[in-house]
């Protein structure tokens, strides 16, 4: 009888332990995960900042050049490299206005270019840069 309680109490406490590990894992694992996905977005967020300040620099060159009002969008893969729709990670949006239209100038026009980095997953925004620009009448 005696040996029989050893055994049941060995064998509980065993049970226990294994329970106890058994939480303690999956703590570690959720934790493990939820780092995982800090570390991406963080990547995303590096290589989105990059990427709107190239194009920025490339539209105050004058290499991208938008003359109308509107929402020009172009998609991105996981290497912010152009690609097709259906194979994007990212959306690239660049919303163009003209600031004081309303006012007659002869001089040029001044631009705003709101560069827009969204994942298409999740829909957030990552990274949005605002760039303004004036454009005379010459170069127009």
């Amino acid at each position: 009888m005696e040996k029989l309680n050893k055994t049941r109490a060995f064998l509980t406490e065993f049970i226990i332990v294994i329970l106890f590990f058994s939480v303690a894992a999956v703590i570690t694992m959720e934790l493990y995960a939820e780092a995982n996905n800090m570390n991406n977005e963080n990547g995303w967020l590096s290589d989105s900042v990059i990427h709107t300040q190239s194009v920025a620099e490339k539209i105050k060159a004058g290499v991208i050049y938008y003359n109308d009002e509107g929402i020009y969008t172009k998609y991105l893969n996981e290497d912010m490299e152009y690609v097709e729709k259906e194979q994007a990670f990212f959306e690239e949006k660049v919303i163009v206005s003209i600031l004081g239209s309303e006012i007659e100038n002869d001089a040029g026009t001044l631009y705003s270019y709101d560069i827009v980095i969204d994942n298409i997953d999740s829909g957030k925004e990552i990274y949005s840069l605002n760039v303004r620009q004036y454009v005379s009448k010459e170069v127009q």
